[in-house]
């Protein structure tokens, strides 16, 4: 099937605009489910070109998300700490709402964090708070930040992170 999709899309450039999309959801898909994320991406990349109603749009733009995200496990997988973390984080580009964004911020700090660098984990970890103050997975980011200063050798960073500590409100260490 994804064959004759790209046969049909490198054939007939010119084809009417429902067979093109036809043919580029039936290639992204076709490649996700053959682990080819980087031509799924390319695919949805180039639907999301085209006049999509907006909850078609939607659905492509959550799948381009998935084959990216499923680029960063990939990598990771691999033992490529640096292609990892640049996939988790241009997640961020595409939808910085969306919850695989937030996730693969999240994600690439534990690979920086995995490679021993602890400073560059840090500083992703402190962007995470900001940007997703309210999120799930922040819940626990003052006294992982704590930690991570405190092997870095940044007193003051440490400093800063248990005085967030102890005037939160919902931090048993906090009120310790």
């Amino acid at each position: 099937a994804v064959e004759l999709a790209q046969n049909l899309l490198n054939t007939w450039p010119d084809a009417a605009p429902a067979l093109r999309e036809s043919a580029l959801l039936i290639a992204g898909h076709g490649r996700f489910e053959l682990g080819d994320f980087v031509g799924a991406e390319g695919a949805y990349q180039r639907l999301l070109t085209m006049n999509l109603d907006p909850q078609e749009r939607s659905a492509v733009q959550e799948r381009l998300l998935a084959a990216v995200y499923k680029q960063g496990e990939a990598s990771e997988a691999a033992g490529e700490a640096d292609a990892a973390v640049a996939h988790y984080l241009r997640l961020q580009e595409i939808d910085p709402a969306a919850d695989l964004a937030v996730q693969g911020q999240f994600d690439a700090v534990a690979v920086i964090e995995g490679t021993g660098d602890l400073t560059g984990a840090a500083v992703l970890l402190t962007d995470f708070r900001l940007r997703y103050a309210d999120h799930d997975l922040g819940k626990g980011i003052d006294a992982r930040l704590a930690a991570m200063y405190e092997q870095t050798g940044d007193v003051a960073g440490a400093a800063a992170e248990y005085v967030n500590l102890s005037v939160s409100s919902d931090d048993k260490i906090g009120r310790a």
